[in-house]
């Protein structure tokens, strides 16, 4: 039992490390996009995790005061936990992807924690104009317990 558990750890190691590589074919190409040679960032993290990246989408609507809708299957984009800003009647919004979810060529997103620039809640009280997401998608976090 020793040997079957320690081969499912190689395996559940080579899976993250395949996950980790995202869609660049290899880890190493992936760091190839992000580090200079001297291994350097290749631009700031800080002004990275800044960047939002307005979608252009069609027939972005309100659902509810923590919901939209946008034609399309956007349910790889929004993932839990991603971090969106809306443009609300010329007011910025910030929330998390709760959920998203596809049906009939329309993909639903659920927020939750949906603030101002001030970090006073607020809801989405008419159709946004924007909505842009953060670089990064869901952050994985593990302990490790050492006996």
């Amino acid at each position: 039992s020793k040997v079957d558990g320690d081969i499912n750890y190689l395996i559940s190691a080579v899976n993250e490390i395949d996950d980790a590589s995202g869609s660049r074919t290899s880890i190493e190409e992936r760091l190839n996009v992000a580090l200079n040679n001297d291994g350097t960032l290749k631009s700031s993290a800080g002004l990275a995790l800044d960047n939002w990246i307005a979608q252009t989408v069609s027939n972005l609507t309100r659902v509810s005061d923590t919901s939209v809708s946008i034609d399309g299957d956007q349910t790889s984009i929004y993932t839990e936990f991603r971090r969106v800003r809306l443009t609300v009647s010329g007011v910025q919004l910030f929330a998390n992807v709760e959920s998203s979810s596809f049906a009939g060529g329309v993909t639903t997103i659920v927020f939750e924690g949906v603030v101002n620039e001030s970090n006073t809640p607020s809801t989405i009280s008419v159709t946004p104009t924007i909505i842009a997401y953060g670089p990064l998608q869901k952050l994985k976090l593990r302990m490790i317990l050492l006996l």
